[in-house]
């Protein structure tokens, strides 16, 4: 799948909702540490500064964030160690996030 933007920058697909996905300086206003999700502004933040390969994982750890909102599930959602859980275990089995064409 090719990256395509989506009002000016990438997205996911999350529940059929095309949520941004932003790069961030780490001091910026924005500033999320490595990753942050806003299901109600369909927006996921990464830190720019991050390698390639933890980019990957924490988008992996906010879209499930993003899901488990979009599900009503947002009990699950504030579960950060079963987050991790997921998003340690699709990472490692080769998951990853597509863009949005």
């Amino acid at each position: 799948m090719k990256d395509v933007a989506y009002r000016g920058y990438m997205t996911v697909d999350v529940c059929g909702i095309p949520f941004e996905v932003k790069e961030v300086e780490s001091n910026s206003r924005d500033d999320c540490s490595m990753g942050r999700s806003d299901s109600k502004m369909a927006i996921i933040t990464l830190n720019k500064e991050m390698p390639k390969e933890v980019k990957e994982s924490t988008l992996i750890h906010e879209w499930i964030h993003a899901v488990l909102d979009c599900a009503g599930m947002g009990e699950y959602s504030g579960d950060e160690k079963l987050v991790c859980v997921l998003q340690n275990e699709l990472y490692r089995a080769g998951f990853r996030i597509k863009y949005m064409e």
